[in-house]
């Protein structure tokens, strides 16, 4: 079973994770105080982070001496800007001075759907999306101590690959390159399916990775693989595919109906989705829900649903709006509207804080 022992050192507050925490008033509690702390640690005018000085001097306020609420915060201009703004700043100008270097990794964005970003991750964060994910295999009921056969980003696979470390499973992987995924899956759906397998896209990506499922899943003992959705039929006649257990389906949206339709198709095996990114992380879908309700690792990765025309204003629960994430890490302060849209998800059970459900990605047909 998940282990509720493990203790993470990113900072106090999160020794107990927030998903333990019964009270909703509790988690409140701890949701405050880390922000009070992260808000600190960034906008302390000796060893804070430039990017977010600067925008104190802009505004001609700081949020720490003001003890902005995180509500006041987002609901503020000083948290609304172009996520544009990392690319031309090396990393020194938003990692806090305060922050040991030592303590940082860093990860490119896919490039799926425009030039590659960097983001900033301190390694006690990312123990702590791992420590999320297991929570949540757990909550799913996928088996422990299985291997998983996984493709993906170098961001996808770190956080994978622990998750599956610390449930006494190994990891085959096969990093995944994403340049030219938009214009493939814009293609793709405008051509007939003994067309797709002829783009250039699945020739030098779709294919060597097909070969790869095969050989491992030929010659391992595989009880998870990660897949993308439009790869699936492809995999469900691969060897050894019938001793995988649980199917953990990657990509940037998983219609409904079609999670319903291969969970009908393939009972025996436990699906799980996401929704995430190189700043976000991974937000699991809840398995008590039949149309996938995401969920973020919080209080360090946040969803809310906003007004399309005002970004700073949420929209009512069960409305659909744009998707702006928060994260807070002791590396890397970041607020972003994305291109994303979703419907606003209340909180339940013990994940006392929003999630995002019927995800529809912009750029997708």
């Amino acid at each position: 079973m998940y282990n509720a022992n493990i203790m993470l050192h990113l900072c106090d507050f999160l020794k107990q994770p927030a998903w333990e925490y019964q009270r909703k008033e509790d988690y409140a509690g701890l949701e405050s105080r880390y922000w009070e702390y992260i808000r600190d640690i960034h906008f302390d005018e000796k060893t804070g982070s430039n990017f977010w000085l600067d925008r104190a001097k802009e505004f001609k306020l700081n949020p720490s001496q003001e003890r902005m609420t995180l509500q006041e915060f987002l609901e503020h201009k000083i948290s609304h800007f172009d996520e544009d703004v990392l690319r031309p700043h090396p990393c020194d100008y938003f990692i806090p001075r305060s922050t040991r270097k030592t303590d940082v990794e860093v990860h490119t964005s896919s490039g799926s759907v425009g030039a590659k970003k960097e983001t900033y991750w301190t390694k006690q964060a990312l123990a702590y999306l791992a420590h999320y994910g297991d929570y949540m295999f757990d909550l799913h009921h996928v088996p422990r101590d299985i291997d998983w056969l996984v493709t993906g980003t170098l961001l996808f696979y770190r956080v994978v690959n622990d998750i599956v470390n610390r449930r006494g499973g190994l990891v085959h992987v096969d990093l995944l390159q994403t340049r030219g995924f938009k214009r493939f899956i814009t293609d793709a759906a405008n051509l007939p399916p003994e067309e797709v397998s002829r783009t250039p896209f699945y020739q030098l990506t779709i294919n060597p990775m097909m070969e790869f499922y095969s050989n491992v899943l030929g010659r391992e003992k595989i009880g998870g693989m990660v897949v993308a959705l439009f790869m699936l039929p492809a995999c469900v006649s691969l060897p050894g595919f019938q001793c995988i257990r649980a199917i953990y389906l990657s990509g940037t949206q998983i219609p409904s109906a079609e999670l319903k339709h291969w969970r009908n198709q393939l009972p025996d095996k436990i699906f799980l989705t996401s929704y995430g990114h190189h700043q976000l992380g991974l937000c699991f879908a809840h398995p008590d829900f039949e149309v996938p309700a995401y969920y973020p690792p919080a209080p360090v990765s946040l969803i809310f649903v906003v007004d399309p025309e005002e970004p700073l204003r949420l929209v009512e629960y069960g409305q659909r709006g744009r998707i702006r994430l928060l994260r807070m890490d002791e590396a890397l302060l970041w607020v972003q509207t994305e291109r994303d849209f979703g419907v606003r998800v209340s909180p339940h059970k013990t994940l006392h804080w929003d999630g995002v459900s019927d995800v529809k990605v912009a750029w997708l047909p």
